[in-house]
């Protein structure tokens, strides 16, 4: 069942979350949220098909939803700059892991015939070229956005943070992501599919097909991030 595999990642994600910043403090929710960005880029490959939705939906969306909970949690608890550093530190570490990937595929397969027992690395190669040398165009787009969204929920949320005197913790993240989650769709959407697009889309297939058919995902994800982020906070006071 679709919704039931959805709800146990969320599950897992809320748990790393909680676990790496009880035990690790915001080095843990830098790793999280490193190894999260490079997940979810792959992730975004595979999509599935859900009841309550008529198009298919990028698995990387729901994970990448939850890196914007990562970033408000450790602005919550270290700050702003902690924060920004973490989004720095994720931008790094998909150039680095995207730049390995490519030298190692930049080997030719093996020169063997697919009866050899060696043949599984010339089909492991197949697999890894399809998820690691995606479009440039697609690359560009995608950690634009990211960079331009979390930093904007980062803003959005510290400023919220101070104004209401640290409380109100489920409007900050509500209004936080909710502004972050459409910038994100929106550039990249616009990026990806008109300006570095061979054929752009029109406005209105961008707008209806690409931004506002994902951005309700985000904020599903959104809402789910309020009471995990109040039990991690219990969590880590106790």
């Amino acid at each position: 069942m679709p919704e039931l595999t959805l709800l146990l990642t969320l599950a897992v994600c809320y748990t790393a979350i909680i676990i790496a910043v009880k035990f690790f403090q915001k080095d843990g929710l830098y790793i999280y949220s490193a190894i999260s960005i490079i997940a979810c880029n792959m992730q975004v490959l595979k999509a599935m098909e859900v009841s309550w939705y008529t198009h298919p939906i990028p698995l990387g969306t729901f994970l990448y939803s939850t890196t914007f909970l990562a970033s408000d949690v450790i602005t919550e608890l270290y700050g702003a700059h902690a924060a920004r550093k973490s989004v720095g530190l994720g931008f790094m570490s998909s150039i680095i892991m995207l730049v390995l990937m490519i030298f190692a595929l930049g080997l030719k397969p093996l020169n063997i015939p697919y009866t050899s027992e060696h043949w599984h690395f010339n089909i492991a190669h197949e697999a890894l070229t399809a998820i690691f040398l995606p479009h440039a165009s697609i690359v560009i787009s995608s950690l634009t956005a990211y960079v331009v969204s979390q930093l904007s929920d980062i803003f959005i949320f510290s400023k919220l943070k101070n104004s209401t005197h640290n409380k109100r913790l489920w409007l900050r993240v509500i209004i936080s992501i909710s502004v972050a989650s459409f910038i994100d769709t929106t550039v990249f959407s616009t990026l990806a599919w008109v300006v570095f697009a061979p054929e752009p889309v029109s406005t209105k297939t961008l707008i209806f097909s690409y931004i506002l058919s994902a951005y309700p995902i985000q904020m599903l994800v959104a809402i789910l991030n309020i009471p995990a982020f109040y039990l991690l906070l219990k969590i880590v006071r106790k």
